[in-house]
């Protein structure tokens, strides 16, 4: 991970993918070629539909309708916001597994662990019911603090979903993302599970 300050921004570059993955809390999208000195910037437009952001949860679906799902609202990036990417009941939802599976229908896979919401965080908050304290810390310590950590247009004229495991979003940490980003001047276009 490499950290680059830009119009007094901080931007986090992960190279460990064959593309960069490229992270900012505004609507711009710096790409730095590998291999080049070189860093060029190119705005984007955050409400454009190409640069929708939806929200999407597995639970209560088979891999090929999430799959069509994602495909039906021209998503292109899944942003796995799970804080542990793995499924003992539905393994074709665990990273490997679905990362193969996406990228065989032409959707690239990320996962972004820091949004997520550790196992020990749920239980301390009462899960598997939510409760209104643990939507308070993930308020105070994702939404106020991490949000800025990265953005979620992997690339810069993607459509990007971001996926947990519930299928209501109201039970979800991912709807409470999908706002903030809205409030960002992303064009959050709602959840995928909603229809």
């Amino acid at each position: 991970m490499v950290s680059v300050s830009a119009v007094g921004v901080l931007l986090l570059l992960d190279f460990t993918q064959t593309d960069c993955l490229v992270v900012a809390l505004l609507p711009w999208c710096f790409r730095v070629g590998l291999g080049a000195n070189v860093m060029t910037s190119d705005r984007v437009d955050p409400l454009s539909e190409s640069n929708a952001l939806y929200t999407i949860g597995y639970a209560g679906q088979s891999i090929e309708a999430f799959i069509e799902a994602l495909q039906g609202a021209g998503v292109t990036v899944l942003l796995d916001v799970r804080h542990f990417p793995g499924s003992r009941f539905r393994p074709e939802f665990s990273k490997s597994n679905l990362k193969r599976s996406l990228a065989e229908r032409g959707i690239d896979y990320r996962h972004h662990r820091p949004w997520g919401i550790p196992s020990s965080v749920r239980k301390q908050h009462g899960y598997p019911n939510h409760s209104e304290s643990l939507w308070e810390w993930y308020e105070s310590e994702v939404i106020e603090h991490r949000i800025g950590d990265a953005t979620l247009l992997p690339l810069a004229h993607s459509a990007v979903a971001m996926m947990c495991v519930e299928e209501d979003p109201e039970e979800c940490h991912r709807l409470r993302l999908g706002q903030a980003l809205r409030e960002h001047g992303y064009n959050y276009a709602g959840d995928l599970c909603r229809g």
